[in-house]
């Protein structure tokens, strides 16, 4: 895939394309009768960014980067019951500048009664800044963005954005005048 955007801000101009290649094998597997499954796969991604901003017309920048990442990741799900589901996951990924990182996640459902769902979830995520194009709306200002890390890293210089998730929820469907709905 390739995503290009060009846009003026005022004397501001940023230039950005990001060109990207997806691989992913899985396959899925019974451990032993339909209660307990298992996915195993390997997946990499290549993430060419090319990226320019011009402040004024003596002043510009550039943060291109060329990302590389090759993961492997294994998902257990038990099925005891079409009313239960646990899955979990453990995902290993080698980057060319982060280095090596794990990630795991888990995933429960269980159905209390035909129309009363409890879902719960936890996981971890990491993700590469792109500083410009996440906050594209406050190169509107005519305030001065000024980049200082502690890392050699390309782009802008950062380390990962890592995030721990979360959460749960509750459902209730029901029918109102011929109509599905749910809460």
């Amino acid at each position: 895939s390739q995503h290009s955007h060009q846009a003026v801000f005022g004397g501001r101009l940023h230039n950005a394309r990001q060109r990207s290649l997806y691989g992913n094998v899985i396959t899925q597997y019974p451990l032993s009768g339909e209660k307990h499954m298992m996915k195993t796969g390997v997946n990499s991604r290549l993430d060419d960014f090319d990226e320019t901003i011009r402040w004024t017309s003596l002043d510009s920048a550039n943060f291109d980067r060329l990302e590389r990442t090759i993961g492997l990741f294994s998902e257990y799900t038990y099925a005891p019951s079409p009313r239960m589901t646990l899955v979990v996951g453990l995902r290993g990924d080698i980057h060319n500048y982060y280095g090596t990182f794990m990630t795991p996640r888990a995933h429960f459902r269980y159905g209390l009664t035909e129309n009363t769902t409890i879902r719960l979830s936890a996981g971890r995520g990491q993700r590469s800044p792109n500083v410009l194009t996440d906050q594209l709306g406050l190169l509107v200002s005519s305030r001065t963005w000024e980049f200082n890390s502690s890392t050699n890293l390309p782009g802008y210089g950062f380390l990962p954005e890592i995030g721990w998730n979360f959460g749960g929820s509750l459902t209730q469907n029901f029918v109102l005048d011929f109509r599905s709905g749910s809460i």
